[in-house]
């Protein structure tokens, strides 16, 4: 993999992508082998199959799939918050 020096704004912004991913594709994301141009890739693709990403190992793509669900449980955690939280002032 390679290494990349990214400040925290771009991080920011490519977790904001992800979660979007997450929130349109739904879980569970599956790992599809894929030949091209001579070489295996594995293609991450959403339930609705929608392709996610496509990596150069299937360590990376399943990675990526073990992120995307504990990033779902988190989002999941911080909505179910909120909603136990809200409070009516009407």
């Amino acid at each position: 993999m390679t290494e990349t020096s990214f400040g925290s704004r771009e991080i920011e912004l490519l977790v904001a992508v992800f979660d979007h991913a997450i929130r349109e594709h739904p879980l569970p994301w599956r790992v599809d082998p894929d030949w091209v141009l001579g070489e295996w890739v594995y293609n991450v693709t959403a339930s609705d199959n929608a392709y996610i990403a496509k990596l150069r190992d299937k360590i990376s793509a399943s990675g990526l799939i073990s992120i995307a669900e504990r990033r779902k449980e988190e989002i999941d955690r911080k909505a179910t918050y909120i909603n136990d939280h809200i409070v009516d002032v009407g």
